[in-house]
């Protein structure tokens, strides 16, 4: 997800449609999505995503604060990582695209 005010880009996992509606409330975009059939699969991906960030030495880029609801350890600013730079990350990891974006 990306959201242009903090100019910022967030990974984490949403087993439900309620989970991104939260965060598109909050002004988040999708920019991505892989969808897991096993949640534990999900949340393995979530934790290699942030240790390879953090390891690229890319700081948090927002605090508990200006997430509603939640997931500000799994942000970065897209000044210090590239959204492509981290989907690419993704699909070395999965081997397979994103998901085609869903229209409303």
């Amino acid at each position: 997800m990306v959201h242009d005010g903090y100019q910022a880009l967030k990974w984490g996992i949403a087993n439900i449609d309620q989970r991104l509606t939260q965060h598109v409330s909050q002004g988040w975009q999708v920019a991505a999505r892989w969808n897991f059939e096993l949640t534990g699969d999900a949340w393995a991906l979530e934790r290699q995503i942030k240790a390879w960030v953090l390891g690229q030495g890319v700081p948090r880029a927002l605090t508990a604060d200006q997430m509603k609801y939640g997931g500000h350890t799994e942000t970065a600013y897209l000044t210090d990582i590239s959204l492509a730079l981290v989907q690419a990350y993704v699909v070395s990891l999965t081997g397979r695209n994103p998901e085609p974006p869903q229209t409303a």
